[in-house]
């Protein structure tokens, strides 16, 4: 696969790929209409935990919810002996292996996931206005089109949410696999991983943070199990320059391990729905 970002935005278009929403568990923006998008600003010190892409605040927004495939060409391979490797994990062992008390109890709360933004003025790591729509009419506009819910605090900063099944069916084998961001939307990740919220002001809300659907909060226990049973059936992907990986976004899950600063990573994505 040529690493060239042009060419391989041109071949997804040929694949009638659309990038229509951006990563919303990242905090990116969720209204980039880019088709192959550069996956190298990522902070390289922390380690992005196996998920499935899902797109939160995508309803009404993209022609699905949840991409089919995902799509990573290598465009600059680090020094693997640093890091930097992609991981896949397999969604089937990791439903078979999570316990039923745990899946059970997801599957009949929901998850609520939390986005907080502050406004521009008082941002150091994202803003609504640059990540959402420049005023709060606008703002409000595109979450109610994606089904979310909204608070606006006396700060001028947002709280947004919207609660989301744990399971997905398959769209060619009907199976229904476990397919979520539980663990690495919740605040812990930021907490125990994120170098730039060591020093975080735990009076100020986390940028993400999942809870069950009826607003309790997830325990530590039934993180740890989620967390154990994906890497517990995950394996990592070092790729070479110019080879291209397409993930099943239904039957794994994909991340990346942490690298070293001095050694340079490129990588660039797409998503297909069809």
């Amino acid at each position: 696969m040529k690493t060239d970002p042009v060419a391989f935005s041109a071949f997804m278009k040929e694949m009638k790929a659309e990038y229509e929403c951006e990563k919303f568990m990242e905090g990116r923006s969720m209204t980039s209409s880019t088709v192959a998008d550069e996956r190298s600003d990522d902070d390289p010190r922390y380690t992005i935990e196996p998920h499935n892409e899902y797109m939160v605040a995508a309803k009404g927004m993209c022609k699905r919810e949840r991409p089919k495939k995902v799509f990573l060409v290598c465009g600059q391979e680090p020094n693997y002996g640093n890091g930097g490797e992609w991981i896949i994990s397999d969604s089937r062992a990791i439903t078979k292996q999570m316990e039923p008390t745990v899946l059970n109890k997801f599957k009949a709360l929901e998850t609520r996931y939390e986005i907080y933004y502050p406004t521009k003025a008082k941002a150091s790591y994202n803003c609504w206005e640059e990540n959402i729509a420049p005023t709060k009419e606008e703002a409000e506009a595109y979450l109610t089109r994606a089904g979310c819910d909204w608070t606006w605090n006396e700060d001028d900063s947002i709280l947004i949410h919207r609660n989301l099944p744990c399971v997905a069916e398959h769209p060619q084998t009907g199976e229904v696999l476990w397919f979520n961001q539980i663990q690495t939307h919740h605040a812990t990740f930021y907490k125990d991983a994120h170098p730039d919220f060591v020093d975080h002001d735990e009076s100020i809300p986390w940028p993400v943070h999942t809870k069950y659907g009826n607003g309790e909060e997830i325990e530590e226990d039934t993180l740890n199990h989620i967390r154990e049973v994906v890497w517990a059936n995950t394996v990592a992907v070092p790729l070479r320059l110019g080879d291209l990986l397409v993930v099943d976004n239904y039957a794994a899950l994909h991340g990346r391990m942490g690298f070293s600063l001095e050694s340079p990573r490129q990588t660039f994505v797409s998503i297909l729905y069809e």
